[in-house]
C-alpha cells in the first residue's frame, strides 16, 4: 500500500480506517495526522507526521489482534485510555488463553474537550463507549478497572483530592500506591514533599504531557511502558455497569409491550388495555428484544428514548452527519433498522436546538409581522431624510445627495453634497424644509450619524422637532424615502446615457421637476397640486397651446384653485386610505407570524452581507431581547446587559434555541 499523493486518496484512506475503527486500537489517534490533512481547504500536504502515522499503521495492520464474541451473560472488562487528543476504550473479555479484545472505540477530542484534564478525558472516554456500545452493555456486566474515582464522578458525588499537601492518599486506589512507595524509601536518602503553584511546576507539567504522548522525551529522562499494573487488579477501584433488563422499567415506553407480548398483562383501564392489544399487534418479542414491524425494513428494534436522542444527534451531526432536514434525519434512522414512537418529533427539536443549522440555517423570507403603514397627517407634518451615493465626483466636489421627502404630498427636496457631515445635514433641514415649509411635527431618518448626532439632536429639539430612527439595516422602515432614491437614481442613469457621469449635479433639477409634476399611485395627485392647488405649467403644454394655457383664468382662477385646495387633500387623504388598507391585505397574507418576546435569546443578522465569506454564518449573536421599541421592532442588549441604542426589525433578527 503506497502513501496517499492526492486529497482523494487522503481521503478513500480515512474512509477505510472510519470503516475499520472497531478493529483497531486507537483508531482516531492513529487517523488524526490524516484528518487535519483533509482540513486544509482542498490543497494536498502529505507531512513527515503523516509519513511516520502511516508507517505505525501498516505495520500494526501486518498483525492485527482477533477479536472475539463474547459468552452470553458472561463479564466483560472495559479499558479506557486518554491522550492529548483522543480518547479510546477497549473492550475485552477473560479466556482460558487471556483476554481477548471484543471491540474496540475510539473518538478524536475537539475544542474544549481538548483542555480537560486527564480523569475527565477517561470518564468522557466511559460515556462515549456506554453510547457506542450499548448493545454489549444491556446484555452483559461490564466491569471497568480504573485508578481514578469513575464511579463517584458519575454518581455526582464531590471529590475531595487525591493526595494532600501532608503526603496523606485520601483514595483508596492512591493508598494503595502510596503503600508501594513507602516500600522504597530505603532507596533514597530522602524524600521531601512540597508544594508549588501551577505556575511555578513546568517541570513536572512538562514531564506528564511527554508522558502522554509518548515522547520524544528530554535526555535524563527514563520512559518505561507499563503492560500490567504495579498493584493487583483486586486493589483497584472497580465500576461496574447493570443494566434493567427489558420489561422492568417502568418509564420505558416498551416495558408494557414486552409485558403484554410475554405474560398478556394490560392495564386496569378498558380504553388503554384495548389501544394496547390493538398497537401490540406490530410488535414481537425476538430472543428478548422488542421489534416492530416496518416499511424500509421488515423489522425495527425498538429502543429507549434516550438511545433514540442519541442516534438521531449523531446521525444529524455526528461523524457522518451532514446537519440535514427532520424528515431526512428520521428516514435515516429507520434505515439504521431501529424505530421509537417519536423519532419525527426527537430529530426535529434536535435539529432546532442545533446551534450550526441555526446560525447557518436559511432564513425566512415571508414576512414576520402585518405591515404596519405610516398614517397620514397633513401636509409638511413629517419629513423622511436619507442619503444617496457616492456618485462620480463632480463639480465642486460632489459625491452625494441629501434628499427629503415630504409623507403627505410625496414632496421631494433634494441637494448636492460634497460630504456628508451634520452641519450639511442641518443647512439643508434649515434652508429647503423650515425656511419653505414652516416646522414640521418629526422627521423619519436611519441610523446614519450625520442624523444621529448631538448637534442635529439638539437643533430638533430647539424646534421641538422629533426624530424617529428606523430600525437598523432595515431600510423599509423609511420606504418613502427609499423609494424616493431608487426613483432619483432610476432617473438620473437614463438622462446620463452617453454623457459624462459627472454632470450628474445639472440633471438633478430637471429630475425632481418631472417627480414633483407626477402624479403618485397613493394620491392619485402629484405634489405640485397638493401643494400649490394647481398643476405646474410645463414647457410641453405652453409649446402645445393647451386649453389651460389659451383660457387661463388668470389671478381670480388660481385663487379659486387655492381655495379648493383643502377639498383636493381630503380627497388625497381618502385615496392614501384606500391605498393603504389594498396594499396592507396584500402584504399580511404572507406573513408567518414569529414569536419574539423579551427575555428571548437571538441571533441578529450580520449587517454587511457582501463582506461575509461562503462558510462564514449571517447571523452573529446571541444576544438578549431587551423590550419591544413597537410592533415588529425591538431593543436587544449584549448577554452582560449592554443595552444598543436603537432597534432591530424582526426580519433581522432570528430565535436562537439552547
Amino acid at each position: 500500500m503506497k502513501p496517499p499523493s492526492s486529497v482523494h486518496e487522503v481521503q478513500k484512506l480515512v474512509g477505510r480506517i472510519a470503516a475499520l475503527s472497531r478493529f483497531l486500537s486507537k483508531a482516531a489517534e492513529r487517523g488524526l495526522p490524516f484528518f487535519k490533512t483533509l482540513r486544509g481547504a482542498g490543497k494536498f500536504s502529505w507531512t513527515p507526521e503523516c509519513q511516520v502515522a502511516f508507517a505505525e499503521l501498516k505495520q500494526y495492520l501486518q498483525s492485527p489482534p482477533a477479536l472475539v464474541s463474547p459468552t452470553p451473560g458472561s463479564e466483560l472488562l472495559l479499558y479506557l485510555a486518554a491522550s492529548p487528543v483522543a480518547v479510546s476504550a477497549a473492550l475485552v473479555q477473560e479466556t482460558e488463553s487471556g483476554q481477548k479484545p471484543v471491540y474496540f472505540v475510539s473518538e478524536a477530542l475537539q475544542g474544549a474537550k481538548t483542555r480537560y484534564i486527564e480523569m475527565e478525558k477517561l470518564a468522557y472516554a466511559l460515556v462515549m463507549a456506554s453510547r457506542k456500545l450499548k448493545h454489549y452493555f444491556q446484555a452483559h456486566k461490564v466491569i471497568v478497572p480504573s485508578l481514578y474515582p469513575l464511579g463517584e464522578i458519575l454518581r455526582g458525588k464531590e471529590i475531595s483530592g487525591q493526595v494532600d499537601k501532608t503526603f496523606e492518599a485520601k483514595e483508596e486506589g492512591m493508598k494503595k500506591y502510596l503503600e508501594a512507595v513507602r516500600t522504597m524509601e530505603k532507596y533514597f536518602i530522602g524524600i521531601t514533599v512540597e508544594h508549588l503553584p501551577r505556575g511555578q511546576n513546568e517541570e513536572a507539567d512538562a514531564l506528564a504531557k511527554s508522558a502522554a504522548c509518548g515522547g520524544p522525551h528530554l535526555p535524563g529522562i527514563f520512559f518505561e511502558v507499563l503492560h500490567t499494573p504495579s498493584l493487583p487488579v483486586d486493589s483497584l477501584t472497580v465500576l461496574a455497569i447493570d443494566q434493567v433488563k427489558l420489561g422492568e422499567d417502568p418509564n420505558d415506553w416498551r416495558t408494557p409491550f414486552v409485558k403484554y407480548l410475554e405474560a398478556g398483562w394490560l392495564p386496569d383501564d378498558e380504553a388503554e388495555a384495548k389501544r394496547l392489544q390493538i398497537r401490540a399487534t406490530k410488535y414481537k418479542l425476538v430472543s428478548g428484544q422488542l421489534y416492530r414491524s416496518g416499511t424500509l425494513q421488515p423489522l425495527l428494534r425498538c429502543i429507549s428514548f434516550a438511545e433514540g436522542e442519541e442516534m438521531a444527534r449523531e446521525i444529524h451531526q455526528g461523524l457522518c452527519g451532514a446537519h440535514q432536514a427532520a424528515r431526512t434525519v428520521a428516514s435515516k434512522v429507520f434505515r439504521e433498522g431501529v424505530y421509537w414512537p417519536t423519532v419525527l418529533k426527537v430529530c426535529a427539536e434536535q435539529i432546532k436546538k442545533c446551534e450550526s443549522c441555526q446560525r447557518h440555517g436559511r432564513s425566512q423570507s415571508a414576512p414576520h409581522y402585518n405591515l404596519q403603514p405610516i398614517a397620514p397627517i397633513w401636509p409638511f407634518a413629517r419629513w423622511g431624510l436619507d442619503i444617496i451615493g457616492p456618485f462620480s465626483v463632480a463639480r465642486n466636489g460632489y459625491k452625494f445627495v441629501i434628499v427629503a421627502i415630504e409623507y403627505f404630498s410625496r414632496w421631494i427636496e433634494a441637494e448636492p453634497l460634497g460630504a456628508i457631515t451634520s452641519a450639511a445635514v442641518q443647512k439643508f433641514v434649515w434652508k429647503n424644509i423650515i425656511c419653505r415649509f414652516g416646522v414640521p411635527k418629526e422627521f423619519i431618518t436611519d441610523n446614519g450619524k450625520q442624523f444621529d448626532s448631538d448637534k442635529f439632536r439638539e437643533m430638533c429639539e430647539g424646534l421641538n422637532l422629533e426624530i424617529r430612527f428606523a430600525s437598523v439595516a432595515h431600510p423599509q422602515s423609511n420606504g418613502a424615502a427609499e423609494r424616493t432614491n431608487g426613483k432619483i437614481l432610476e432617473a438620473l442613469k437614463k438622462r446620463l446615457e452617453g454623457a459624462a457621469k459627472g454632470k450628474w449635479p445639472e440633471e438633478l433639477l430637471s429630475v425632481l421637476w418631472a417627480l414633483r409634476t407626477t402624479p403618485t399611485r397613493p394620491t392619485k395627485f402629484s405634489p405640485f397640486m397638493l401643494l400649490y392647488g394647481d398643476e405646474a405649467m410645463t414647457p410641453a403644454e405652453l409649446g402645445a397651446n393647451s386649453p389651460r394655457v389659451m383660457f387661463s383664468g388668470g389671478e381670480e382662477g388660481h385663487e379659486v384653485s387655492l381655495e379648493l385646495l383643502e377639498g383636493v387633500r381630503v380627497e388625497a387623504l381618502e385615496h392614501m386610505h384606500k391605498y393603504a388598507t389594498s396594499t396592507s391585505a396584500t402584504y399580511n397574507k404572507k406573513v408567518r407570524p414569529t414569536e419574539l418576546m423579551p427575555g428571548h435569546l437571538i441571533l441578529r443578522k450580520k449587517a454587511n452581507l457582501v463582506a461575509v465569506g461562503k462558510l462564514e454564518s449571517k447571523w452573529e449573536g446571541q444576544y438578549l431581547i431587551k423590550h419591544k421599541s413597537r410592533t415588529g421592532s425591538f431593543c436587544l442588549a449584549t448577554l452582560e446587559g449592554e443595552e444598543f441604542d436603537h432597534s432591530w426589525n424582526a426580519a433581522s433578527l432570528k430565535r436562537f434555541y439552547v
